[in-house]
């Protein structure tokens, strides 16, 4: 197999003949019977924004790993899937070039006129679904290990389907083979896709984008699955173009690289990228698996599906379920705009007024230079953020809060913070935490506060900028020079949060 690296710029490369496209072909298995009918040339070719993409994958047949896309018509008229989904390999952020046979008849030898063969085209009904299978041999003396895989399709328009295990690992042996379309039922092509075998537990609260939410998933009783880990769930999102991506779930950062739920396992990790941050939690009783992940709320209204790749014996089943998050917009939110000093404000929102305790409280903070007669600074990553103050019912102050940022900036700066645009963040504060997740996050289970009323305030004390007078250019760009004195402190307007007990109804 012949194999070539170059360094993967982009997530999304031009298919076949360009960048590391596959335009050579080789062995492949026998193709599979065309049963649709596609003398319906008239069908126009699909828009990508109505296939519903899916992603099924397994170590078979023997010596052997498939992955399948599965495309559903959620349009409202039939349309035409035609073409090579071009496959591109990626693997620690470099793109790997490996030959492809599409349209492979029994002898391993691609068709010679693949536009005359039926299954290089495929007409797809609404609320019809139809497959590709691409598959390759995972043993042998000269394989690559890969970390993802783009598809790339020109149909009505160009888009890709961007495949991210974390688990399974594609072993690459041999050229990518696929014998074309074809009609896909509804339980299944690799083991088992059981549709609606995930029970999503609703979310309590309104969720804004800049919050984090917390996912609870469940198998269904009676999917007879056995789960093997929290790292075999995935989310499946749409995107605006088109593109449509599986990914293991994006959890909220965590301060630590990886974290696993105890008695879980890491994958072999040595030399490979691991995604930052990913944590889940699954706990099993009887035959019921259940997961819990704190995710970033800005991803779920793009989340379409989540799949739990689980077994049944040996085969794999995959239970998938659709989703239908609805993510506010934190700019809907009464900012709380305190008095205007110097030329700086900041502003604090919380989107409920009443919390049981133990629950987070979501801060949703602002602070802007409006019109400081001198420039402000601030670092890489934004700081200094405004600090959370804790007043009692009387408006006696008790604590005040740093809001702490985990960053992996590089160390430039300071920067001028630009006048007239108001910056946005996002904390929250636990009075009974046992989670740890990750900051920006004020942790209050040693020392909590009692049930009551209280008023919450931020207050934000950013420094002068001054200019590194050594620099001739930099200066004027804002890029260089140092922290001042402090120029002024402001506050926003207090906002009441009541705690009640937990038992409250």
């Amino acid at each position: 197999m012949k194999i070539t690296c170059r360094i993967r710029l982009f997530v999304l490369v031009f298919g076949p003949g360009f960048g590391c496209g596959v335009p050579s072909y080789a062995q492949g298995m026998a193709a599979t019977p065309q049963t649709t009918q596609q003398t319906e040339t008239a069908a126009p070719l699909c828009d990508p924004n109505v296939i519903d993409g899916r992603f099924l994958f397994a170590d078979q047949p023997a010596g052997e790993q498939t992955v399948s896309l599965i495309f559903q018509n959620k349009s409202a008229s039939a349309c035409r899937l035609h073409g090579e989904p071009g496959p591109s390999f990626g693997v620690d952020g470099h793109s790997v070039r490996v030959e492809s046979c599409w349209l492979c008849g029994k002898d391993g030898k691609p068709a010679p006129a693949p536009e005359r063969v039926p299954e290089n085209e495929i007409v797809v009904k609404p609320g019809e679904r139809a497959a590709v299978d691409l598959h390759w041999e995972s043993s042998g003396a000269s394989c690559q290990w890969a970390d993802d895989v783009d598809f790339f399709v020109r149909w009505a328009k160009q888009t890709g389907y961007l495949f991210t295990p974390f688990q399974w690992r594609m072993h690459l042996c041999s050229e990518i083979r696929s014998s074309g379309y074809r009609p896909a039922a509804d339980a299944a092509l690799l083991g088992m896709m059981k549709e609606g075998a995930l029970r999503i537990a609703e979310l309590e609260n309104p969720v804004y984008s800049d919050e984090r939410a917390t996912l609870h998933i469940a198998m269904q009783e009676g999917s007879n699955a056995r789960a093997v880990g929290c790292q075999d769930i995935y989310t499946v999102k749409h995107l605006e173009g088109g593109m449509t991506r599986l990914d293991p779930l994006r959890t909220a950062q965590s301060s630590e690289l990886v974290k696993l739920a105890s008695g879980e396992t890491q994958p072999e990790a040595e030399g490979r990228f691991i995604p930052f941050g990913y944590r889940l939690r699954c706990k099993t009783a009887g035959e019921t698996t259940t997961a819990e992940a704190v995710v970033p709320a800005e991803d779920l209204d793009k989340i379409t599906h989540i799949e739990w790749r689980a077994f049944s014996g040996k085969d794999p089943v995959f239970l998938t379920t659709e989703t239908h998050f609805k993510v506010l917009d934190p700019e809907t939110l009464a900012p709380n705009w305190g008095d205007k000093v110097e030329g700086i404000r900041t502003g604090l929102s919380i989107d409920r007024t009443t919390f049981k305790q133990g629950e987070s409280i979501p801060l949703h903070l602002r602070w802007e230079d409006v019109d400081a007669p001198v420039p402000l600074a601030q670092s890489e990553c934004g700081e200094p953020w405004p600090q959370l103050e804790i007043l009692d019912s009387e408006h006696h102050l008790l604590r005040t809060f740093p809001m702490e940022l985990l960053c992996m900036g590089h160390g430039w700066g300071p920067f001028v913070i630009e006048k007239g645009k108001a910056q946005r963040g996002f904390s929250e504060v636990a009075f009974a935490s046992s989670s740890g997740w990750a900051p920006p996050r004020i942790d209050l289970s040693t020392d909590q506060l009692p049930v009551g009323v209280y008023f919450f305030m931020s207050v934000w004390s950013p420094h002068v900028f001054v200019a590194d007078p050594k620099d001739e250019i930099l200066p004027r760009r804002g890029l260089a020079g140092h922290e001042g004195e402090v120029y002024a402190t402001v506050r926003s307007r207090p906002v009441r949060v009541e705690i009640v007990a937990r038992s409250h109804p």
